[in-house]
């Protein structure tokens, strides 16, 4: 898989506190609010066979990814996973490394496109690094009990407006 970056250059300038557009017309003082939303397609997230009938970590991302807080708003994960037993429990995170601190995780026996957000963002370091791992939660009774991971996205989404991007000029 590759790393999608969606990245929106917004052709806007603020002069004396009015917002103009490239052909100089002057809109006003109205803010304008943008949402700039990065898909992070976890590329070795498809996994099959982990041991559900014990408790713990069963796979950690060998991808990190660095993030920062300015502007970011929401932190989504997005998953599809089975389980061959229904009496285990598995948990898939978004971890902030350096804090150790799960930021959002989705939980269950098993999901099909199912997705958690957060908007707390107060496990997050900014400018540290992140990934992604999966845990049971629950052990299976049964001693063959295996989970399997379809794929895991993580989709980070910025709000900003006019004049907060104005700032960095």
């Amino acid at each position: 898989m590759v790393r999608i970056i969606v990245r929106r250059r917004i052709p806007l300038k603020v002069i004396g506190g009015e917002v103009v557009e490239p052909n100089g017309l002057t809109l006003g003082s109205t803010t304008i609010d943008h949402q700039l939303y990065e898909h992070v397609p976890i590329p070795d997230s498809h996994q099959t066979g982990l041991n559900a009938a014990s408790t713990g970590v069963k796979w950690t991302s060998s991808f990190k990814f660095k993030w920062y807080k300015t502007l970011l708003k929401t932190v989504t994960i997005r998953a599809s996973w089975s389980a061959s037993a229904t009496d285990s429990v598995e948990k898939i995170c978004v971890k902030d490394i350096q804090s150790g601190k799960d930021v959002v995780c989705l939980q269950g026996n098993n999901g099909s496109d199912q997705e958690e957000s957060t908007t707390d963002l107060s496990s997050i370091t900014d400018g540290g690094l992140w990934q992604v791992y999966s845990a049971v939660v629950t052990a299976s009774a049964t001693t063959t009990a295996t989970y399997n991971i379809d794929y895991v996205v993580v989709e980070l989404t910025y709000e900003y407006t006019v004049d907060n991007i104005a700032q960095w000029q």
